[in-house]
C-alpha cells in the first residue's frame, strides 16, 4: 500500500504479507516504507492506521473461530444430551428382547399356597362305596282272585275198565280268595256213562286262598270203553286218555 504525502513523498506498507501472515498464525511485523522525505506526525499516523487494520482483522478472525468452536460444542453436547435422552428412554422402557425385564401380573395360586398334605388328601380321598340296589319290589297282585289249574298226569294210556285217577291243583294269584268249580253233577267222570248210577247233581269245587293253590283227587272210569282216544273235561282242564 502506498500513499502520498502533501510533499510528495510516497510511505509503503505491506498489508499483502500482514495478511498473509496472519493467516499462517504468525506474529504479524508491519513494515512501513518512506519514498522520499516524510516528517515524522505523518509517518506516525499512516503507521497507527496500519496496526488498527491488522488488530480489526486479528479480531475478526478470532470471532469467527471461536464462533466456531462455540458451534462444535454446541453440537457435541446437544448430540450428548440427545444420546442420554434415548438412553434414558430406553432405560425407563421394558425392553422387548428380555422377558426378564418385562412387568407381568402377579397371580396368586391357592392351591400352591395350601399345604401338601392337605392337597394330597384331596386328590387321595377314597370314594365311598355304593349302596347295594334295592331288589325289585314283587309286582302286585291283581286284584281279587286269579286261578288256574293243572292235571297230574295230562295224559293216560290203559286197558278199558281200569280207572286212571289224576290229581287237580289250582292256585290263586290274586288278592282274594277264589272258589274253582270242577265237577257240575256230583259223579266222578266215566268214559262210558252208567244209566244205574244215580248222581247227586252237588257241584264239586276247591276254595284257594289268595296266593295259595288247593288239590282234588279225580278218578276216571273207563269201563265199558272201546279202544281209542278220549278226553276227559275236568273243570277247565282235559285229561286226554288212550284205551288199548
Amino acid at each position: 500500500m502506498e500513499s502520498t504525502s502533501g510533499h510528495g513523498t510516497r510511505t509503503h506498507v505491506d498489508l499483502v504479507a500482514v495478511e498473509a501472515a496472519e493467516a499462517e498464525g504468525d506474529d504479524v511485523a508491519i513494515v512501513v516504507t518512506t519514498a522520499g522525505g516524510d516528517r515524522p506526525g505523518r509517518s506516525r499516523r499512516l503507521l497507527f492506521a496500519a496496526l488498527a487494520i491488522v488488530v480489526a482483522a486479528a479480531t475478526a478472525g478470532a470471532v469467527v473461530a471461536l464462533a466456531g468452536e462455540d458451534d462444535r460444542d454446541n453440537a457435541v453436547r446437544a448430540g450428548d444430551g440427545a444420546r442420554s435422552s434415548q438412553r434414558e428412554a430406553a432405560a425407563s422402557q421394558p425392553s422387548a428382547s428380555t422377558p426378564e425385564d418385562t412387568a407381568a401380573p402377579t397371580v396368586v395360586d391357592d392351591t400352591a399356597a395350601a399345604p401338601a398334605s392337605d392337597v394330597a388328601v384331596h386328590a387321595t380321598a377314597p370314594t365311598p362305596p355304593l349302596e347295594p340296589a334295592a331288589p325289585p319290589a314283587p309286582p302286585a297282585a291283581p286284584a281279587g282272585p286269579v286261578l288256574s289249574a293243572t292235571l297230574d298226569p295230562p295224559s293216560a294210556s290203559v286197558a278199558a275198565g281200569t280207572g286212571v285217577t289224576v290229581t287237580l291243583r289250582v292256585t290263586n294269584t290274586g288278592d282274594a280268595a277264589g272258589s274253582y268249580v270242577y265237577d257240575t253233577d256230583g259223579c266222578d267222570p266215566a268214559l262210558v256213562p252208567n244209566p244205574e248210577l244215580a248222581c247227586s247233581q252237588a257241584v264239586r269245587t276247591l276254595e284257594v286262598p289268595p296266593g295259595g293253590d288247593a288239590t282234588a283227587l279225580v278218578t276216571v272210569d273207563t269201563t265199558g270203553a272201546a279202544a281209542g282216544d278220549y278226553a276227559v273235561t275236568i273243570g277247565d282242564r282235559a285229561l286226554v286218555l288212550k284205551i288199548v
